[in-house]
């Protein structure tokens, strides 16, 4: 029995954990005016080490996880890809750069990785502090 709980236990854990990216600035600034929800771009270059960090042991934390997808759209882009506008190109990586979709306006932006913890305290604050986006 214990074995069973613990198996569903993850499972739904893992279920929690999914986090649906978009890869490409136009697409995710639609999903989010459909929404009705901010954007948070995770701006990153293939050589940050941050990154690997936020994907494996931030993102995949269930709260954290839950929270991204119940209040953001979220989009993870290639720094200079070709769909992403020069005025969001940043020189630091990584940087969470969080837009109100349907003004075009930044509403805060973070630059490098945190723990969970402090990560989920962040994307509280961005919704918190927007009373438009609760």
């Amino acid at each position: 029995m214990r074995l069973m709980l613990s198996a569903l236990c993850l499972f739904f854990g893992t279920l929690h954990a999914d986090i649906t990216w978009f890869t490409r600035y136009d697409e995710a600034v639609a999903a989010a005016q459909r929404a009705h929800k901010p954007l948070m771009l995770f701006l990153t270059r293939p050589q940050c080490k941050v990154r690997r960090f936020m994907r494996e042991d931030v993102f995949t934390d269930p709260d954290v996880a839950a929270y991204l997808e119940a209040h953001f759209i979220a989009a993870d882009i290639w720094n200079d890809h070709e769909s992403l506008p020069k005025k969001y190109r940043v020189t630091a990586s990584p940087v969470f750069t969080f837009l109100d979709a349907e003004k075009d306006e930044i509403v805060e932006q973070v630059v490098g990785g945190k723990p969970p913890s402090r990560f989920l305290e962040t994307l509280h604050s961005v919704i918190d502090d927007n009373p438009g986006f609760q």
